[in-house]
């Protein structure tokens, strides 16, 4: 029977809901990332008007973005269950 004064399948539900949300973003994010620098690196091969200085630059930027996400990705992935809603509960 269902209880509808018990919230905690609800919560659970909207919970799973951000989650997935979330890590989609983050994988879309990293996609992208990929794509956009392997782009960069051909786009940074074939010109002749630009520097070394240039690559190096965005070589650096890349690999700051890198860590950016690296960072983001395991900032909320420890974070994001707070309550231990992800968690299975046995009943006492």
């Amino acid at each position: 029977m269902i209880n509808l004064t018990d919230q905690n399948p609800m919560i659970r539900q909207i919970h799973e809901f951000q989650k997935t949300a979330l890590n989609s973003s983050i994988n879309t994010m990293e996609i992208f990332q990929a794509r956009m620098e392997k782009m960069m690196d051909m786009f940074w091969e074939q010109t002749v008007w630009t520097s070394e200085r240039m690559g190096d630059a965005m070589t650096d930027w890349t690999k700051n973005y890198q860590e950016g996400c690296e960072t983001l990705k395991k900032t909320f992935g420890d974070s994001f269950d707070p309550f231990g809603c992800g968690q299975e509960r046995t009943k006492e």
